[in-house]
């Protein structure tokens, strides 16, 4: 019995320190949380002054006034009447369900996330990836014939765009990282990002069309973010690049002698195959046995190797 109250204890001073901490995860779970119990609270109260004062309630859609408000209007002529809503509406949740899985994922994502990459990046990529999933929605219901008879009716909400933003994202640079999922044993997050993906893609037509379109520009924009933060990708990417915009032109050549600290190219291939061994041997050590039992010399060079300037 004592036991039980200990681990109780232990669960809530933990769940203190998550939402003490400077973690960009934490914040904006708290955000999530602390809008959600707003509208709640604005909702009832409005109820009861409407009541009082005898008044009609707003048209809302089904919604109450004060979530109509900040929520995304498929629109462009709505939409440009409330340009906040590219952002409130990723922030917004109508049932605790909905926003008790939403944390879930994007507490379990995030954590992951933060263990290859900076807090900065993750603020970037859940931000970004919402904005990605209102672009989609928008443009979806305004290009396709499907959605001309509910454009005007139709809003949008979630933190769903961001959250699997996060879950490619991370998906990308580390997909072989497992996680272990109940019933089912240790799985490679590259697939659980895939299924979400895949899940989403065919059910755009089984029903909240505009929420599944709005996953998909999440992740679009998570892929494009993992792409990005891998070195390798980056290299290829920036020399690409230089390649097309480099100017050809003729010119004088003249000898000099290398500099002293220019390695050949066989001596870069062979540095550059021993880094990504070691990388390769962490992340088998993380699938294994869990960030946590990595050293503190292999948690610097992992956070060295993402970064791509280094």
């Amino acid at each position: 019995m004592f036991a039980n109250f200990g681990n109780r204890t232990s669960a809530i001073d933990n769940i203190k320190r998550f939402f003490g901490s400077n973690s960009p995860l934490a914040r904006f779970i708290s955000i999530n949380i602390f809008v959600f119990i707003a509208t709640i609270v604005i909702g009832m109260l409005s109820g009861v002054y409407r009541f009082l004062f005898n008044m009609e309630a707003p048209s809302s859609h089904d919604f109450p006034y004060i979530i109509d408000l900040f929520m995304l209007p498929a629109s462009v002529d709505q939409l440009l009447a409330k340009p906040w809503t590219f952002f409130s509406y990723q922030f917004l949740h109508v049932s605790f369900w909905h926003i008790f899985f939403n944390m879930i994922m994007l507490y379990v994502s995030g954590k992951i996330f933060l263990s290859f990459l900076r807090p900065r990046q993750f603020i970037w990529v859940y931000i970004l990836g919402g904005l990605s999933g209102a672009v989609f929605y928008v443009l979806a219901y305004n290009y396709f014939p499907v959605f001309s008879t509910v454009l005007s009716d139709s809003r949008a909400l979630g933190a769903s765009a961001s959250i699997l933003g996060i879950l490619t994202c991370v998906a990308v640079f580390v997909p072989n990282y497992q996680i272990s999922l109940l019933f089912i044993g240790r799985v490679n997050i590259k697939w659980i990002a895939i299924f979400f993906v895949v899940i989403d893609v065919l059910s755009i037509n089984k029903g909240n069309a505009g929420g599944h379109i709005a996953h998909l520009g999440g992740a679009f924009w998570g892929l494009i973010a993992g792409l990005y933060y891998k070195e390798p990708f980056f290299i290829k990417i920036k020399k690409w690049t230089q390649s097309i915009f480099k100017k050809r032109r003729f010119k004088k050549i003249y000898y000099s002698a290398p500099p002293a600290n220019k390695i050949s190219d066989e001596e870069y291939n062979a540095q550059r195959a021993k880094k990504q061994k070691e990388i390769d041997l962490i992340l088998d050590k993380i699938s294994k046995h869990g960030y946590e039992k990595l050293s503190k010399e292999e948690k610097e060079f992992l956070f060295r190797s993402s970064n791509p300037k280094n």
